[in-house]
């Protein structure tokens, strides 16, 4: 599943907190509203996510940047 089809499944993505953490450089490389994304993370596969804390929830992806 990438992580463009993980939003699509939101009703309304602008509610969406999310963060994207990139296992490979060990950070976040995305906060804030899913609808807000930049188009660059669209297409990375979601590997696992985290259990929603303080209102976002987290992808994690693993890359070698983007």
């Amino acid at each position: 599943m990438t992580v463009y089809d993980f939003i699509d499944l939101c009703i309304e993505p602008g509610f969406l907190k999310l963060i994207i953490y990139d296992g490979a450089a060990e950070e976040n490389v995305y906060e804030g509203y899913a609808d807000e994304m930049p188009e660059k993370y669209d297409d990375l596969t979601v590997e696992s996510f985290d259990f929603p804390t303080e209102g976002s929830i987290t992808l994690n992806i693993w890359t070698d940047g983007c």
